[in-house]
């Protein structure tokens, strides 16, 4: 989908602002312990999406438009795209997660110490599974099958806000410009940016006090986001489908049981890992990147 230069700069400002004022919310209602701050995060994910509709309201635009994005499901030849998106995710993050532990291994100390186990902030889900009689390691093993099956379609549909946006609108726009390499750079780091305010006034991916903080975080987040978002959109290159990109950000969002099994005291290390948003736990995405590149080059 083509948007002009005016369109763009539309786009930018409509999702940041939209999305700044829902994820300061979810912030605010997380420095106030309220249960209802995961929703208003979700609903940010929505921003790009919004912030896309508005644009094409613009003169010189159309909502037609929209069509052009990928809706048709077509899996004949894109069966290894689907694949890679619903179960990829899982893999970069024991493979990244087993590169965090070989560097900091007194970071996961099994079931007892673990943050789903010790940690304030899961308080009310230790209280909700007491209640079902469900242990946290049941829990654990539920959550796992949750996050290859279901979980990533269930979270696909709000991925779909931010694929809308970033993937569907932004890259497009940003590849004619600058070219695949750069404007993949510079839109890795736009769809980075947007995430900041929920970065640094609720410590979403990082925490508050994790070395380097406050701002290796975000500089982090940047990498992590360019090596996601070349994989995002070379998936949708490829297929021309916005549900697989949608898919495998779902997927990865499902997938976080790595960050749960660490202890408290190793929430410090967070900008190497265990999750892709570290620097030793996006080694991974680093190695697919480069195949894609090398493909390329061929």
């Amino acid at each position: 989908m083509k948007i002009t230069n005016p369109g763009f700069v539309c786009f930018l400002l409509c999702a940041f602002l939209i999305g700044s004022v829902l994820q300061m919310t979810s912030a605010s209602c997380a420095s106030e312990g309220s249960q209802i701050s995961a929703l208003w995060l979700s609903l940010a994910m929505f921003a790009p999406a919004i912030a896309t509709f508005i644009t094409l309201l613009m003169p010189g635009q159309s909502l037609s438009q929209i069509k052009d994005m990928g809706w048709a499901v077509s899996l004949r030849g894109n069966w290894k795209y689907l694949i890679f998106a619903l179960w990829g995710p899982a893999v970069i993050a024991i493979l990244g997660g087993s590169i965090y532990v070989c560097v900091f291994p007194e970071a996961f100390g099994g079931v007892e110490k673990s943050l789903l186990n010790t940690s304030s902030e899961y308080e009310l889900v230790r209280s909700m599974l007491k209640m079902q009689g469900i242990t946290i390691e049941k829990y654990m093993i539920i959550a796992t099958v949750q996050a290859v099956t279901i979980a990533p379609f269930l979270n696909m549909f709000f991925a779909l806000g931010e694929e809308i946006g970033w993937r569907g609108t932004m890259y497009p726009y940003l590849k004619e410009r600058l070219g695949v390499n750069k404007g993949r750079v510079v839109g890795g780091i736009i769809w980075a940016v947007w995430h900041y305010p929920i970065i640094l006034m609720a410590g979403h991916n990082y925490g508050m006090e994790y070395i380097g903080a406050p701002f290796a975080g975000p500089l982090v987040f940047c990498l992590s986001c360019i090596l996601m978002g070349t994989i995002l959109d070379y998936i949708y290159e490829k297929t021309k489908m916005i549900w697989l990109p949608a898919l495998m950000h779902g997927a990865t969002n499902a997938f976080t049981l790595t960050h749960f099994m660490q202890t408290e005291e190793a929430l410090q290390y967070s900008i190497f890992g265990p999750l892709f948003t570290g620097l030793l736990g996006m080694i991974p995405l680093l190695i697919i990147v480069g195949f894609i590149y090398r493909k390329k080059t061929k």
